[in-house]
């Protein structure tokens, strides 16, 4: 794949998230990038907290993050990270979240342990 531009954009209507699935809304920043391969040429747009926990969070030999690997990966999380026994389920707090919301608290939590680097088992 051949990455033919890669830029911060500012939304002047709204777009989806090709990581988390969710809305980015108009006014806010997020990343555009445009991409060819064997003359096959396609937009990505994504969240700038989704495109850094890309960064984050090991995918392993996957050929491309998709939304359904994104996703998956953001669930493993909070299964492992918010998992309530009192409950046997995730954290009331956590259910009511997003995918971006979620990606949001997660990079934070990331950012605030330190966390340069982390592998799920997805």
């Amino acid at each position: 794949m051949e990455v033919i531009s890669n830029k911060l954009v500012r939304a002047r209507k709204p777009h989806h998230c090709d990581f988390c699935g969710c809305k980015i809304e108009k006014g806010a920043l997020y990343n555009l990038q445009f991409n060819k391969e064997v003359g096959d040429v396609w937009s990505h747009r994504s969240h700038l907290e989704c495109l850094k926990l890309t960064s984050i969070i090991e995918f392993g030999d996957y050929d491309g993050i998709t939304e359904q690997l994104f996703c998956e990966s953001i669930q493993d999380y909070i299964y492992k990270n918010h998992y309530d026994e009192n409950l046997d389920d995730i954290s009331e707090e956590w259910q009511k979240l997003s995918r971006y919301e979620a990606s949001k608290r997660i990079l934070q939590e990331l950012n605030e342990a330190g966390v340069m680097h982390l592998k799920l088992s997805i």
